[in-house]
C-alpha cells in the first residue's frame, strides 16, 4: 500500500486503474480483495462507498479496515447468498486471480519485452494457484520460474537474508 493519498483522492474523477491484488481474505461470509492502489471510495463520514467493476467482477462494498481497502466482490458474494460450496467459491476466486495475474504478466510483457516471470512469495504458496498460474503463463509463452528447494515465503526471505549478511563486509 502507498502512503501517499490514494488515487481516488489525487484524481476523484479517473474511472480506471491498473491495480496489483495484495491480499485476500474474507469477513465471515464476505469475501475481498485490497489492491496496491484504487480509485474505489470507501463508506465513511456519512457517504456511501463507489461501485463498479474489477476485470469484470461487480464491487459491491468498499470498506477502510485495519489501514486497508477492501474491496467486496459480488460474483463470490452471489455464490455465498446461493449456497453454493465453499471449495467451489475458493476455485472460482483463485482462477480469477489467475486471470488477473496472466494479464498482468501481459501487460507487463507489452511494455517492457520481457518474458521472464518470477512466482515467489506467500501467495505462492497456495498449490492450487500457483500451479495454474504456471500452467496459463508457460501456455502462453512465458518462461516461468518459482521456488523448488526453498520455501516462497517467509522461510526463503530469511534464507535470502542470511546469504546476504553472509557476504556483508563487517568492517
Amino acid at each position: 500500500m502507498t502512503n501517499a493519498p490514494y488515487t481516488f483522492e489525487r484524481e476523484p474523477y479517473r474511472t480506471e486503474l491498473r491495480v496489483r491484488v495484495v491480499e485476500t481474505g474474507a469477513d465471515a461470509t464476505r469475501p475481498f480483495a485490497v489492491l496496491d492502489e484504487t480509485i474505489f471510495y470507501p463508506e465513511g463520514g456519512g457517504q456511501p462507498p463507489d461501485q463498479g467493476t474489477l476485470d469484470g467482477i461487480a464491487v459491491v462494498d468498499v470498506q477502510k479496515k485495519d489501514g486497508a481497502i477492501r474491496h467486496y466482490l459480488e460474483r463470490l458474494l452471489g455464490d455465498v447468498r446461493q449456497g453454493a460450496q465453499v471449495t467451489a467459491i475458493s476455485a472460482r476466486f483463485h482462477l480469477g486471480l489467475v486471470g488477473v495475474f496472466a494479464r498482468i504478466a501481459q501487460f507487463q510483457r507489452e511494455r517492457t519485452g520481457l518474458n521472464r516471470v518470477c512466482l515467489g512469495g506467500g501467495t505462492f504458496q497456495n498449490r492450487f494457484l500457483l500451479e495454474r498460474l504456471q500452467t496459463r503463463l508457460c501456455g502462453e509463452g512465458f518462461a516461468v520460474y518459482a521456488n523448488a528447494q526453498v520455501p516462497s515465503g517467509d522461510g526463503g526471505l530469511s534464507l535470502g537474508q542470511a546469504a546476504v549478511a553472509g557476504h556483508s563486509d563487517h568492517r
